[in-house]
């Protein structure tokens, strides 16, 4: 699931969730946007905060 997708579904705020993974807002915009992609440590604190419904695929791009 795109992480876009994820906070829509679970009506969560980008500002909540940019907090909850300790990154800036406008940093999470990026990422949303598709203009950045988060780094290791980043992209696994989104599959631990979402409990893996937003996957290391799903936020790379890559299949299975």
């Amino acid at each position: 699931m795109l992480l876009y997708d994820y906070l829509l579904k679970n009506r969560i705020e980008q500002k909540d969730f940019a907090k909850r993974i300790d990154v800036a807002a406008s940093t999470l915009s990026r990422w949303l946007s598709g203009d950045r992609t988060p780094r290791g440590a980043q992209a696994l604190k989104i599959v631990a905060e979402t409990n893996g419904k937003v996957t290391l695929a799903d936020i790379y791009g890559h299949a299975g």
